[in-house]
Parts: C-alpha cells; sequence; structure tokens
C-alpha cells in the first residue's frame, strides 16, 4: 500500500500536505518541499512528470527496483539512486531522491528506516528542510 508523506516549510513554519498541494505549494517563494512516497504505483510514478517535470526516463528509472547505483543530472534537478540494506536484512533495496531547488522528492518500495528516522527528525527540528536541497553543514 502507498503511503505518502509531503512536508513544506514556509516562513519558519512545518506543514504536513497532499501529494496533490505539493507542486502548487513549492512554487511559493521561501517555500522548501520534501515528499516522501513509499511504494508508489505506476500512476503515482508517471505524477512526478506531470507535477514536477521529472524526466520520464528517470522516474522510469524510479520505478525499477533492481536499478543500479547512480548520480544522474538533467536540466532542472538531480536523480540519485541508492541501495540501501536494511537492519537485519541481506537484500538491499533501492532509494531514490529528485532534487530540485526547493523540492526533494524520495521514493522507495520498502520502510527505509533512514527515511522514517529523518522524518521524526524533521517534525521536532523544521529547520532542517527551511535551507532547501542545497544545505550542507562542515
Amino acid at each position: 500500500m502507498t503511503t505518502v508523506k509531503a512536508y513544506l516549510v514556509e516562513n519558519g513554519k512545518l506543514s504536513k500536505i497532499s501529494f496533490s498541494e505539493a507542486a502548487r505549494a513549492r512554487r511559493r517563494k521561501g517555500a522548501n518541499l520534501w515528499v516522501d512516497i513509499e511504494d508508489p504505483t505506476k500512476k503515482e510514478l508517471q505524477a512526478l512528470v506531470k507535477r514536477f517535470g521529472f524526466h520520464h526516463l528517470a522516474v522510469e528509472d524510479a520505478g525499477n527496483v533492481r536499478q543500479r547505483c547512480k548520480v544522474e543530472g538533467y536540466k532542472d534537478f538531480i536523480f540519485i539512486v541508492l541501495r540501501l540494506f536494511p537492519k537485519g536484512e541481506y537484500e538491499a533495496t533501492q532509494l531514490n531522491f529528485f532534487l530540485n531547488g526547493n523540492l526533494l522528492v524520495t521514493t522507495h518500495f520498502k520502510c527505509v528506516e533512514a527515511v522514517e528516522s529523518v522524518a521524526r527528525e524533521l517534525e521536532q527540528n523544521h529547520a532542517l528542510l527551511e535551507r532547501g536541497t542545497r544545505f550542507h553543514s562542515l
């Protein structure tokens, strides 16, 4: 069953929004958005092309659970594929990232403990998303 979480940080305030609101919300100045989709259907993946303008080949790769690890740059976004080994498991699961300015979209087909941990941390400390996808610390 698909689970979608969408977090919007705007004017120092964190809000949970729906997937359908996400495309409009990201266009607002100063808004930063993270959308996480667990166990997406083909229809939900195709919505990423329509709503966010991601290239259809990157979205197709996100739906291929046996994709190799990679980083690909497109005109308006970066697509990253990672393979992770969930705690106590011997089979890797795939975690996909679409990065575009103020937007991060993650997709995966199994629950990823690291994603859940970041979501919990974000709910307690929304400053994690205030600086957008280009934020890093030294």
